[in-house]
Formats: C-alpha cells, structure tokens, sequence
C-alpha cells in the first residue's frame, strides 16, 4: 500500500511538472505599428503602388497605392479585428491597374474579421477563414 502512495504521488508531480498552458496567447499590441502590403489575396501588389498601413492608438491611416486613407479600428487580444468604415481621398491615379488594386484593396479591408502575426508579417482573415492581406512590418 505504501508503494502505491509512493507511485501516486511521484505520478502527481510529474503530471504537474507537464501542465498544458490553456489560457490564450495574448495577441500583439498593433498600436504603433506601421506595415507594407505584400500580398492581396494571394498575388503580389504592383510593385510601382506601395501600400501601407499604420496603427496608432484605435486609428488606423495608410496608403492605397495612390489615395490616402484611414479610419478607426477595434481589435481584441483574441485576434479580432473590425475596421470602421473608411474614408479616402480620391486622387486620379495614371498609372495603370492602381485604381482597380486600391479599391479591391479597401474592400478587403472591410471583409477582415481578424488578424494574427507570424514570423514578422501580419496577416488579415475573412470570415471564410481565407488570408486575404499580409504585410512585412515597414521599418
């Protein structure tokens, strides 16, 4: 009996020493980041039309290859993300196939429902679960 005791407990303290850590990685803080597309949904952009994005506080601003633009963003510690609707300003662009790019990318932006960083990119999710924006951080 006293054996079994021994081997209960000596089992306890291993199990213990092995705890699984089930609470929530916390989500990156975006507030001062600043960001350059990569991909949007799937391809590379045009590489003449730099898009960025940068976070400050609960705002967002940015560039669309052309236009400014900007708005406010909420985002949890979960991963999830909701941008306001966003404005932009609306400079002809000559250059061609930037207008088609800028607005398929503004309206990705309103399909976001969250996001997550890995290996130094940030990606952008639809609801279908699809990565439809990455970004490198821009230093």
């Amino acid at each position: 009996m006293r054996n079994l005791k021994i081997i209960l407990f000596v089992t306890v303290l291993i199990l213990s020493a092995c705890s699984v850590d089930l609470l929530p990685k916390e989500t990156p803080n975006l507030d001062g980041t600043a960001w350059v597309l990569v991909k949007i949904n799937g391809e590379s952009p045009i590489d003449t039309a730099t898009v960025t994005l940068s976070f400050d506080g609960q705002t967002v601003n940015g560039n669309g290859g052309c236009n400014q633009y900007g708005g406010d963003v909420s985002y949890s510690l979960e991963g999830n993300l909701e941008f306001s609707p966003l404005f932009s300003t609306r400079m002809y662009c000559r250059e061609n196939g930037i207008s088609d790019q800028e607005s398929v990318y503004l309206s990705a932006l309103d399909e976001v429902i969250s996001f997550s960083i890995s290996d130094g990119n940030l990606f952008f999710v639809n609801e279908a679960g699809e990565t439809i924006l990455e970004y490198m951080s821009q230093e």
